[in-house]
């Protein structure tokens, strides 16, 4: 009897033990739950929040919301509670109900709250605690206006506060990515090797058929005349002979001779990076010109725009990547049309231009080694030193 009595006050502890120990809290149960999709669609029905469960656990979703803070608002304009639950390693689509039929055949749940475009911020939240974001708090400057954000798989942790660089921006409306990992370019080294020359742009006009002001897409071969600086250099045209000055699209490369100053810090380097090494040995090299279509071919001074390939590298990606210039944002859906693996130029161009942030390279953070900066003029007897990164040598 003795011992029944023990055995059941043992019992009784254990349970009292168990029931007051540590609980888990939501945000550390909800610990691998990440925004994994943002499609801006080009037309909202169609715009779509994927989630994905990096753990080995199934989640329920009871005490998570989505809420989407519109225009730069401080406070939430939408709160959308979630249900149900996430496997591990699984996928959770948040859809509208009007949104198309390959949408809604995989979608979790419906709602019409979901309503938001690139410039609102969308978090996932639980207890009030923001524990995943896409998008800037209190700013309504655009970051995904008519794209796709894809999270990189190596970079599945939540963060509260937004950073591009976890995200790929691909072109709109790609929605055969949608619950999957299928998508071709995956990292940031995919980004950094940039967009691969590719023969079926022959197929494109180079110029509008009805605005030569306006370009159509595609390529035409030239041949080099001469070069001014880092970002600008004339070209014979392969179909009219004629000689145009083209300025390199998306970058600005220091200056070295201007109207206002006569050289920047950077400029040299940038210069004889164009000379010495971009369009080097040109007798030997294949250089083509590509435009953008729907997009001005020409600048405020005249110049002509354009994407320059040499052997099959784009060197406007090459100048940002070894840190000469800063580039030129632009999503517009032209930009937009101008991709390869269905990942936007520009969008290569701007990881080259956060890893040259990150290396400290050039304009990016670098100290001009030909540069008097107490001066602030070039070092006497010029420079000829560029940048040589050996990934793009080899």
């Amino acid at each position: 009897m003795h011992k029944k009595i023990t055995i059941l006050a043992l019992l009784f502890t254990t349970l009292i033990l168990v029931a007051c120990g540590p609980k888990v809290s939501n945000k550390e149960y909800y610990s691998d739950i990440v925004i994994s999709k943002y499609y801006e669609a080009l037309t909202m029905n169609n715009s779509v929040i994927e989630l994905y469960n990096n753990g080995n656990d199934e989640i329920k979703l009871n005490n998570l919301t989505l809420d989407i803070y519109a225009n730069g608002a401080a406070t939430r304009d939408y709160s959308i509670k979630l249900e149900g639950k996430i496997e591990p390693k699984g996928y959770y689509l948040i859809a509208r109900p009007d949104a198309k039929a390959e949408i809604l055949e995989i979608a979790d749940m419906t709602t019409n709250d979901l309503l938001f475009n690139g410039n609102d911020m969308v978090a996932l939240v639980t207890d009030d605690e923001i524990l995943d974001v896409v998008g800037h708090y209190l700013s309504s400057a655009d970051f995904g206006k008519d794209a796709t954000l894809i999270r990189m798989p190596d970079r599945m942790e939540q963060n509260s506060v937004y950073d591009e660089g976890d995200f790929i921006v691909y072109q709109p409306e790609v929605f055969e990515y949608l619950k999957n990992d299928n998508f071709p370019v995956q990292t940031m080294e995919q980004l950094l090797d940039g967009p691969q020359f590719n023969e079926s742009l022959f197929d494109k006009p180079f110029l509008s058929a009805t605005d030569p002001t306006i370009g159509g897409g595609g390529l035409l071969k030239v041949t080099l005349v001469s070069i001014a600086d880092g970002d600008t250099a004339s070209f014979q045209r392969s179909d009219n002979n004629e000689t145009i000055r083209v300025r390199y699209l998306y970058v600005d490369t220091p200056e070295v001779n201007g109207t206002h100053t006569t050289v920047q810090p950077w400029g040299m380097q940038a210069s004889n990076f164009n000379k010495q090494y971009l369009l080097a040995n040109t007798s030997e090299k294949e250089i083509y010109l590509q435009t953008i279509e729907g997009l001005s071919t020409v600048d405020t001074f005249g110049r002509f725009l354009a994407l320059v390939w040499v052997d099959g590298i784009l060197s406007n990606h090459v100048i940002v990547r070894n840190g000469l210039s800063q580039v030129s944002k632009d999503f517009s859906i032209h930009s937009m049309s101008a991709a390869y693996n269905q990942v936007p130029y520009i969008s290569y161009l701007l990881a080259a231009q956060a890893n040259a942030a990150d290396k400290n390279l050039g304009v990016m953070g670098g100290v001009d080694s030909c540069w008097d900066y107490g001066r602030g003029e070039l070092i006497s007897g010029g420079c000829s030193h560029y940048p040589n990164d050996q990934d793009w040598k080899n």
